[in-house]
């Protein structure tokens, strides 16, 4: 069994408030859970390569939103690549101490992405989000996108974000968290552009005990 399951179950039924608890007891061993001998999770790093390439060094300076960001894993990488105004929103007052005490944040703040009016941040603020591990199983579904995400950032600007394999492969996971369906709709809306959508992403690197080891599609899209 694993940690989280330890904790709590994370499903589709799964409310915020459950996943706020979870993560809140999680989060002093969180790092060490997922990164050690278990499951050996890589989906930060995964996309911090995908920003290294398409991000220019001289445009490193843009203001970032770390969507979901936990204890601030993302963040690290992101800093390790010279980018040095990144703001942090995350479910778990808990898990965002431990972000916290990274260094790499300029702010962070919590936030239920599924009540996008209580949302302490104005309208077009950023030049890119990233969202990383946060459309998985037990979690948001794709309507945070333009309900929550998409009003955060400037027109034009980027957001990389990744989707566990599952969600899509899966019928009653793709009907649920409406991946890529809702995409779709967007792009037809006018509301956003898909630039990429990269298959077998590294998300896990051990099995663990999960029934196969898990990878990720990324997507990097732009807000029009």
């Amino acid at each position: 069994m694993g940690r989280h399951e330890q904790l709590g179950e994370m499903s589709p039924q799964t409310t915020p408030d459950q996943l706020r608890k979870i993560y809140d007891s999680w989060a002093p061993t969180f790092d060490a859970d997922i990164g050690g001998d278990d499951v050996d999770y890589i989906a930060h790093e995964t996309v911090a390569r995908v920003v290294d390439g398409i991000v220019g060094r001289e445009e490193r300076g843009l203001r970032v939103v770390d969507v979901g960001a936990g204890t601030g894993l993302v963040g690290v990488e992101l800093a390790k690549l010279g980018f040095t105004r990144i703001d942090g929103l995350d479910l778990s007052p808990g898990m965002l101490a431990v972000a916290r005490s990274t260094g790499v944040y300029s702010q962070l703040i919590e936030a239920d992405l599924t009540r996008p009016e209580s949302i302490p941040i104005p309208h077009g603020t950023y030049d890119m989000a990233v969202c990383v591990a946060t459309f998985t199983l037990g979690h948001v579904t794709a309507e945070v996108i333009p309900a929550a995400i998409l009003p955060l950032l400037k027109p034009g600007s980027l957001l990389v974000f990744t989707v566990r394999s599952d969600l899509e492969d899966e019928s009653a996971l793709r009907e649920h968290y409406r991946f890529p369906a809702l995409l779709h709709q967007l792009r037809r809306e006018q509301k956003l552009h898909v630039l990429q959508r990269r298959e077998g992403m590294p998300y896990h690197r051990r099995q663990g005990r999960m029934p196969r080891v898990l990878d990720c599609i990324v997507y990097v899209c732009r807000k029009l």
